[in-house]
């Protein structure tokens, strides 16, 4: 569960800065290749946070499946 939330925290984290950057970037930098220099860094970021949600999703449906034998023992 602890995992679960560290995990779902990162990524949002990581939505937020990738949303920074391309406010940031659209905004002082007023060229046409603003778009250009904001997607360059938001799409690792974007992958980063897709797979620690993906991760934390993962551990979800671990404990989930863990719960009905531990109920039982």
């Amino acid at each position: 569960m602890q995992k679960d939330m560290k995990n779902r925290i990162a990524g949002a984290v990581f939505v937020v800065i990738s949303i920074g950057i391309y406010g940031y970037a659209s905004t002082f930098l007023k060229m046409g290749h603003a778009l250009l220099i904001a997607a360059l860094p938001a799409v690792p970021t974007i992958l980063i946070a897709t797979y620690f949600l993906k991760k934390a999703q993962k551990n979800e449906a671990r404990s989930a499946a863990d719960a009905p034998s531990n109920l039982k023992s």
